[in-house]
């Protein structure tokens, strides 16, 4: 049974824009469709949570060796990504360089969505096309703020690419509900035949929506194959 959930707004004065604006990362167009096929963005989540663990992994590797054998983490798949922050708050002591903490910093902001994509991807929460694309820029955030570049650089294009799929299938969708109105139109003068077109718009509407569905689903997938985000 999937669930859905709707970013929280967290405080008044606090738009939309900053709060996608994570350490600087540009903001998406607006034009993006509300609801994301699940699959896509199931596939994305996984992507993402596994690009972060392991990113996490090299950052506590280098700056807390001896913590990370201690807990016992010999690679990134025995790291799960809600349990980084806590480590790095407990561990904090036995860092001393100054970089490391005005890392740990900025990476505090950002606790909250990050853990949220761990918990999303796990028990498959379903997301809005808003709250996923926030995710992903905190990701961005986090990948950077770490100093991984290439992961950094991965996750940018990942954004991008997604939300200009997004857009892309919701200029589909608008092109659907135009090409309904004026069969609508057509028929106005004629009622009986009105009427059975109005009978019969429904079931193709849901087939063309499903087809656009089937098509955004199979974009993602193709690349984060491609770009080997996806085993």
């Amino acid at each position: 049974m999937y669930h859905t959930i709707h970013t929280p707004r967290r405080g008044v004065a606090r738009t939309r824009k900053e709060r996608l604006n994570h350490g600087g990362v540009s903001t998406f167009r607006e034009s993006v469709p509300k609801k994301v096929p699940f699959r896509a963005q199931h596939l994305v989540l996984e992507a993402v949570q596994k690009m972060l663990e392991q990113s996490g992994f090299r950052f506590i590797q280098r700056w807390l060796p001896q913590a990370c054998r201690s807990a016992e983490w010999v690679c990134a798949e025995s790291m799960e990504l809600h349990r980084l922050f806590p480590f790095l708050n407990q561990n904090r002591k036995y860092a001393s360089s100054k970089d490391f903490h005005q890392i740990l910093a900025k990476l505090h902001s950002l606790r909250h969505t990050v853990s949220n994509i761990r918990h999303a991807a796990v028990h498959r929460i379903v997301q809005d096309s808003e709250s996923l694309l926030e995710m992903l820029q905190a990701a961005v955030a986090f990948a950077s703020c770490i100093g991984d570049k290439e992961c950094t650089q991965q996750l940018e294009f990942l954004c991008s690419t997604l939300n200009n799929l997004l857009v892309q299938m919701n200029e589909r969708l608008h092109h659907l509900q135009q090409r309904v109105l004026v069969q609508i139109r057509i028929c106005h003068s004629r009622p009986a035949e009105l009427m059975q077109r109005r009978a019969l718009l429904p079931e193709a509407v849901r087939r063309l929506t499903e087809q656009s569905e089937d098509m955004f689903n199979l974009q993602v997938q193709g690349i984060l194959r491609k770009n080997l985000l996806l085993c």
